[in-house]
């Protein structure tokens, strides 16, 4: 069953473990932010995993909604996400919608 959850965004249990893709792809957004986060570019990004510039300005802002509705209190939250902790993050997920204009 695939959830959008954002536009261009998806969920779907048999595709990468359930993990937010690039509708359409098995592109995951994870990948697609740390390639960004790497130093390529939006066309670089586009290029290489055969998705749409739209489709990764979509990633960014899919991930600046999940981070932006996190929050963290104290030096122990931090250290609770951290990857290294061996402890999980339970998150529930909610579908993005874009404005008249395409703004959030």
């Amino acid at each position: 069953m695939v959830v959008e959850l954002a536009p261009r965004v998806v969920v779907d249990p048999a595709v990468r473990f359930g993990k937010p893709v690039i509708e359409g792809t098995r592109v995951p957004v994870e990948v697609v932010i740390g390639r960004l986060a790497g130093g390529m570019s939006i066309e670089a990004v586009a290029d290489e995993y055969g998705i749409t510039g739209d489709d990764v300005r979509a990633a960014l802002r899919y991930a600046a909604h999940v981070i932006a509705s996190r929050e963290i209190r104290g030096a122990a939250g931090v250290a609770s996400l951290a990857p290294q902790s061996g402890k999980s993050i339970s998150m529930s997920f909610e579908r993005i919608q874009d404005g008249p204009d395409g703004a959030r």
